[in-house]
């Protein structure tokens, strides 16, 4: 079940990606670069309550993990993520990812 549809197209930047190359309908990810298309659906976080400030991070991470990118690359990229958007629990999340 998905819980949240991209209602645009959604671009990120992280060196934990530069080794990563990557093609599909809803993800490009080169160089660092990581684009999430319009349409993408991913459920949020799990286990634990959705916030504002964990919308992307969720939505990256859901995106590399259905890609089966490194889980330890996806979940850095996710507290990454968390900490630019000042989410307090960030720390907490990551361990419970």
């Amino acid at each position: 079940m998905h819980n949240y549809t991209l209602e645009n197209d959604y671009h990120y930047y992280s060196d934990r990606l530069k080794e990563i190359c990557l093609a599909t309908e809803y993800v490009f990810i080169y160089n660092g670069y990581i684009t999430i298309k319009k349409g993408f659906s991913w459920n949020g976080c799990s286990y634990v309550p959705d916030f504002k400030s964990t919308y992307y991070a969720s939505l990256v991470h859901d995106a590399l993990y259905q890609y089966k990118i490194n889980r330890k690359i996806a979940d850095l990229v996710f507290l990454d993520i968390m900490h630019r958007d000042k989410f307090k629990l960030a720390g907490i999340y990551y361990v419970g990812v």
